[in-house]
């Protein structure tokens, strides 16, 4: 992989964040606005205790694709709580197949565009 000097340089304000005293969703609402060409964010958080992702912060989406986000993730997403589970780096096609993955973020751009 390829990084530009401006990732580099975005990347290293997001490692920045890390060491700053703020609270994990205040980094993670930074971490929204400072992603390099990033048409919009969202960032939950797991709840052990409901068995699903809450405390959401988000960018430029709007109400009804968060509704349809979440209600999405919470439910059909193959990735996520496989990926969780693994506590390490890990690659999409470690958890599931290539052509699942590709059926899976089509479905996902189609989301996009409802927005």
């Amino acid at each position: 992989m390829f990084v530009t000097s401006a990732e580099s340089r975005a990347l290293s304000r997001l490692f920045g964040l890390l060491a700053e005293d703020m609270t994990a969703r205040e980094v993670r609402e930074r971490v929204g606005h400072d992603l390099p060409d990033a048409d919009d964010f969202a960032s939950f958080v797991w709840d052990d205790g409901r068995r699903r992702f809450g405390d959401g912060v988000f960018l430029n989406m709007s109400a009804d694709n968060l509704a349809r986000y979440d209600s999405y993730d919470q439910t059909c997403d193959p990735i996520t709580l496989k990926l969780q589970a693994r506590r390490v780096p890990t690659l999409v096609k470690q958890v599931m197949a290539q052509r699942d993955f590709e059926v899976d973020r089509r479905s996902a751009v189609a989301l996009k565009l409802m927005k």
